[in-house]
């Protein structure tokens, strides 16, 4: 994984090249980049985010597989953190912040 410093160093460059192209003045508001282009007409790509999507849509497919090494090892992991937990078979559905301390 690449931390979200990093990406945004990554992205930088990119971006100061890209906004002018697209005629955005270099003020426009950072937080509105990201936004659905049906709201701020930009919907640039998040690194960071796109990042985190590739890494759960290939969890997810590999979760799916009884036939993969990886998806035994993905399957081990799971049933490992809900044992250190200790709070159910949906351990994914609770936040971080709340339940990190003991995984």
């Amino acid at each position: 994984s690449i931390s979200q410093a990093d990406c945004k160093e990554i992205q930088k460059p990119i971006y100061q090249v890209a906004l002018p192209a697209m005629k955005v003045c270099q003020t426009f508001p950072h937080a509105l980049w990201y936004v659905p282009y049906s709201r701020s007409r930009l919907n640039l790509p998040d690194l960071y985010i796109q990042q985190g999507l590739i890494q759960l849509d290939t969890t997810c497919r590999h979760l799916g597989e009884n036939t993969s090494m990886s998806s035994s090892l993905l399957s081990a992991s799971l049933q490992t953190l809900i044992l250190e937990v200790g709070i159910g078979h949906q351990v994914l559905t609770y936040t971080f912040d709340t339940f990190g301390h003991l995984a």
